[in-house]
């Protein structure tokens, strides 16, 4: 029986930024804590060498991706996209195929909506699915609450940005830990 691994490895993860963008940023709630997590968390994986895979929900109408939080997506592009699961985007799941990476770690908003609906499409096709609760968000509390508690009973894992970090740094010491350390403080 060949089990998957329990704790998060650099090289196994791709990370997406899900309608991360300014004019709905505002509209979440705890959109400005949900935001400096997730800026922490992109400039790590940044350091780790991690993919992430951006999308924009109608950019026409919702524009583009937080300036803050594009300013810390190396290598930053989108895909933009009307669907509310990415999985249901051929140019999203060409770049996400390419990565050749099963366990996908989802950020952004809403998590009721393009969240969920991702997630479960994901689990769908095989992927092992990770939400990072604390980068995530919903306009009203009560709707992140619920899509957290369907995804996790349909077999999604919940995880935060520090833990999956420390997994993937696995110890203290290297450059890598010491550039981390420097941006989650």
């Amino acid at each position: 029986m060949n089990e998957m691994k329990k704790l998060f490895n650099k090289k196994e993860i791709v990370a997406v930024s899900l309608d991360m963008q300014g004019s709905l940023m505002s509209a979440v709630h705890n959109g400005e804590f949900m935001k400096q997590r997730a800026i922490k968390f992109f400039k790590s994986l940044g350091v780790l060498d991690v993919p992430i895979l951006v999308t924009q929900q109608y950019t026409k109408g919702l524009g583009m991706t937080d300036e803050d939080v594009k300013a810390a997506i190396k290598d930053f592009s989108y895909i933009d996209k009307t669907s509310f699961s990415c999985v249901k985007n051929s140019e999203f799941m060409q770049a996400l195929k390419s990565t050749g990476r099963k366990r996908v770690v989802l950020t952004g908003m809403e998590t009721h909506i393009c969240v969920l609906q991702t997630a479960m499409d994901l689990l769908d096709e095989g992927y092992e699915v990770y939400i990072v609760e604390d980068c995530t968000s919903s306009r009203a509390k009560i709707d992140k609450k619920v899509a957290i508690e369907r995804m996790f009973s349909e077999g999604v894992k919940v995880a935060t940005y520090e833990s999956i970090l420390f997994e993937c740094l696995g110890c203290a010491g290297s450059d890598e830990f010491k550039q981390i350390s420097k941006i989650i403080k």
